[in-house]
């Protein structure tokens, strides 16, 4: 019927942006307390309706999914409703909230909103001169400073890149000026590293 072929043409099915049903996901959150706000990505994760049905945000229809948030802090375990409107923004049903979403990482680095991003550009710009100062510790500290760093780098072009998507999903050409213009930062601060 007319419903199964809704459900057909979304992007429903066993994944939503590359992320299958049962892994594990991080949404960012503002937690307000009497002694202030903070700001974390909540761990949770991805499960599929029974039946698949869609909700219409801004005059567009997605694929309902659900997020089983894990228990924190004074928060009990809960289950969310959600519509996964790009490779990293959701938005939460019952409070119309649009929050950033990203796959669990293993590090603990917590507050990573996009809003790190240029500061740790900075710190990779500021690593020579750390490198360089403890250069003669010896080669293995050198080969796991170099690993770190690589890592950091990847995870960095991988936080920059989703920007640049959701930035730019109207205007490819402005997106292709940026991206290229982001690709020689990067090999700035990548050779910078690497002298």
């Amino acid at each position: 019927g007319r419903k199964g072929a809704v459900v057909e043409d979304g992007e429903g099915g066993d994944e939503v942006w590359g992320v299958k049903a049962e892994e594990r996901l991080e949404t960012f959150w503002t937690i307000e307390e009497e002694e202030g706000s903070y700001e974390t990505w909540w761990k949770c994760k991805l499960e599929k309706a029974e039946k698949p049905y869609q909700k219409s945000w801004k005059g567009k229809r997605y694929p309902v999914w659900y997020l089983i948030y894990a228990p924190f802090k004074d928060f009990e375990e809960s289950s969310s409703e959600v519509l996964f409107i790009s490779n990293m923004q959701l938005v939460d049903v019952s409070s119309g909230l649009v929050l950033n979403w990203r796959k669990e990482r293993e590090e603990g680095n917590d507050a990573n909103g996009p809003a790190e991003v240029k500061q740790e550009v900075e710190e990779l710009k500021a690593s020579p001169k750390r490198k360089a100062a403890s250069s003669d510790a010896g080669e293995a500290g050198d080969v796991n400073d170099e690993a770190a760093r690589q890592k950091k780098l990847k995870s960095l072009a991988e936080d920059l890149l989703k920007t640049f998507d959701v930035g730019f999903e109207q205007n490819k050409d402005e997106k292709e000026k940026c991206a290229l213009s982001l690709m020689e930062k990067m090999r700035e601060v990548i050779s910078c590293d690497l002298r």
